[in-house]
């Protein structure tokens, strides 16, 4: 995929971390421009030391709609239009639905659903004078098969994905394609660390009570996701690849 993206400006959100980390990295392998979003400035800007001059940093809280615009504007004015847009920052907490905090039920949602549409709301009109332009919407496969004390986060994704199909047809006559990419288990991750102790061990025991601690499979390598997600934007602009869910082989 090299220089296959060449002259093309992307907005990767959650880059500093796991997916979004290798989603950016493959997005300047094929040659593309890339703004990196996230809250934290320092680990964004040690990304964008890393990659190079055709990535930079640009800290955003997502769960606010000021923030996020103020940000793509100057993206834009930055690199001079927006191109492509990669919903991939999100919030995985892991609760029973009996008691969820109030905070971290907000948080999910607006991280996973909120910002996905306040950030899309702010690219489009970069799209549309640029000719055209791609969404894709990182979603999860909780939604095919949700998972216990995951319930709220695999509804996010839901809506994430339901999102998508209206947009397809709102935008593709436009030339903006929007596509949904699914995730499988991933060998790297950072939710995890978020998780308390009693809420894995109930986790964990919720899976082998259901039958679902041997639905996931093997580990896919991160970078393995994020070269994949990246060929989506390769294709030729008749095609649109609605759904793309990828899991490991084994």
């Amino acid at each position: 995929m090299q220089n296959s993206l060449a002259g093309k400006v992307a907005i990767v959100t959650g880059a500093s971390k796991g997916l979004g980390r290798s989603i950016a990295a493959s997005l300047v392998d094929a040659g593309a421009r890339v703004a990196l979003l996230a809250r934290s400035r320092p680990e964004l800007e040690s990304l964008a030391a890393v990659l190079g001059p055709n990535a930079a940093a640009f800290p955003c809280d997502l769960r606010s709609a000021e923030a996020i615009g103020m940000t793509v504007a100057a993206i834009a004015e930055r690199f001079g239009g927006v191109d492509i847009l990669i919903n991939n920052a999100m919030m995985c907490l892991l609760n029973p639905i009996d008691s969820i905090p109030d905070e971290d039920a907000r948080s999910e949602v607006e991280t996973n659903l909120l910002a996905p549409i306040l950030i899309i709301r702010e690219v489009v009109p970069h799209m549309l004078a640029r000719g055209g332009g791609d969404i894709v919407n990182v979603s999860s496969e909780s939604v095919a098969m949700p998972f216990p004390y995951l319930s709220v986060y695999a509804a996010t994704k839901a809506g994430l994905e339901g999102l998508s199909a209206a947009l397809r047809v709102e935008l593709g006559y436009k030339g903006i394609r929007v596509g949904v990419f699914r995730s499988g288990f991933m060998a790297e991750s950072s939710s995890s660390a978020l998780w308390s102790d009693e809420n894995k061990a109930g986790f964990y025991e919720a899976l082998k009570a259901t039958g679902l601690d041997h639905y996931a499979g093997e580990a896919i390598p991160v970078r393995v996701q994020a070269d994949v997600l990246v060929s989506m934007l390769t294709l030729p602009r008749q095609a649109n690849i609605d759904h793309m869910t990828v899991r490991a082989a084994k």
